[in-house]
């Protein structure tokens, strides 16, 4: 190497030494402080039986203080009670004392950090696991077997309606030209049996048979008179009718003077109605038959069951008032079979019908009405004002 180029090489090298003393490099950038959140939120429903109140969950990304929750409506006011949980980052709040399942509720918090940085906002806690909307009133429903549709009845307009139980996609629609008032399915020849409302005089004396696949109703059969019926109280209409699973099944029957009677519909003898063999021409046989109210089959069709106005009980005894809109349904979770829901007044719980205990109640919405427990244990449905609601089973369980 030449003398001149070591020389050049030197005082490069120098020059490059000195630009990185003249210029070093910057402190790094400060760490974004983290923006206070809201993450998530639940709703654990209470139990009367255990004295314990409905209760709100606030989930936060950070420890918080709190400066004040309210409930926006001016319907309610609540004595909220609040505590903080989860090593700060939970706010638990109860007492609201205006809560029902299957409704809906808005609140305001305001909510602060360390950094003294502060959230105010506004939250609805919907009070139920899915909630399907729907154009007309619905009047009522039955869950397919295979737990994933339910088929809804509605009025205004009048129609029958499919829709899944595990989204809220909407599936099918079907017109109907009458006011319907039940809709049955029948598994042994899977059709759907529609009669309308008592004072829908033009459609009323009859049944209509729908095929879910299309819509099309396939048969209408007309309800006439036996030798039992008073020969000036001849205008019959359907009030309820259940089918087991070989087709057989039973049709409650008023006449224009609302006097009732159970009688056979047998599918397997192309929708035959005739009188039971129990229930002689004579009119002296079971007598029940003539008292039974409402009646449907267990889970799996292999029977029919009925419920009598007044009927008295044999076994344990529950003392909670039947006699208005009550309903019931069997629990079907695994290790469950003495367990029943019930729904009586707009109080809603679990009863053991092997002793009668009440393990759980709580106030249910006034906007619904009627429930249904699906065969696998998951969800029970209940319908209101245009819409249908869908309850996660386990929400029942949480405060037993």
């Amino acid at each position: 190497m030449s003398k001149a180029l070591f020389f050049f090489l030197l005082i490069l090298l120098f020059c490059t030494c000195k630009k990185n003393e003249v210029n070093p490099p910057g402190p790094a950038n400060p760490p974004v402080p983290v923006r206070l959140a809201l993450i998530g939120s639940t709703y654990i429903p209470g139990n009367f039986e255990k004295s314990i109140k409905d209760s709100f969950l606030l989930q936060f990304n950070k420890s918080v203080q709190v400066r004040h929750i309210k409930f926006k409506k001016d319907y309610c006011l609540p004595d909220i009670r609040y505590d903080v949980v989860n090593n700060g980052t939970a706010v638990k709040f109860s007492n609201f004392l205006c809560g029902r399942l299957g409704g809906e509720y808005p609140f305001e918090f305001s909510v602060s950090d360390s950094a003294g940085a502060v959230l105010t906002d506004s939250i609805m806690f919907n009070c139920y696991t899915r909630k399907i909307i729907m154009t007309g009133n619905p009047v009522n429903y039955f869950i397919t077997s295979d737990n994933n549709f339910c088929w809804v009845t509605t009025t205004s307009p009048n129609q029958v309606l499919s829709f899944s139980l595990t989204d809220t996609l909407y599936k099918k629609a079907y017109d109907l030209n009458f006011v319907p008032r039940k809709a049955v399915y029948n598994s042994y020849n899977n059709k759907i049996y529609i009669f309308p409302v008592l004072d829908d005089y033009t459609h009323r004396g009859n049944i209509y048979v729908m095929n879910p696949a299309t819509g099309i109703i396939e048969k209408t059969i007309h309800l006439f008179p036996d030798q039992l019926n008073h020969p000036q109280h001849l205008d019959l209409f359907a009030f309820d009718i259940a089918f087991g699973a070989n087709g057989y099944g039973i049709i409650l029957v008023y006449d224009d003077v609302f006097s009732s009677r159970w009688k056979i519909i047998d599918s397997q003898q192309n929708d035959t109605i005739y009188i039971h063999p129990s229930f002689p021409a004579n009119g002296n046989g079971n007598v029940r038959l003539s008292s039974f109210k409402t009646s449907q089959p267990n889970f799996d069709k292999t029977k029919i069951f009925s419920l009598e106005s007044y009927g008295n009980p044999v076994g344990a005894v529950t003392y909670f008032d039947g006699r208005g809109d009550a309903e019931a349904d069997f629990s079907y979770r695994a290790n469950e079979s003495n367990y029943i829901y019930y729904l009586d007044d707009h109080l809603i719980g679990i009863v053991n019908y092997n002793n009668g205990d009440i393990l759980m109640s709580i106030n249910f919405s006034y906007d619904l009405h009627q429930i249904s427990s699906t065969t696998n244990g998951k969800y029970i449905v209940s319908i209101g004002n245009n819409c249908m609601e869908i309850f996660d089973t386990q929400l029942f369980y949480q405060r037993l």
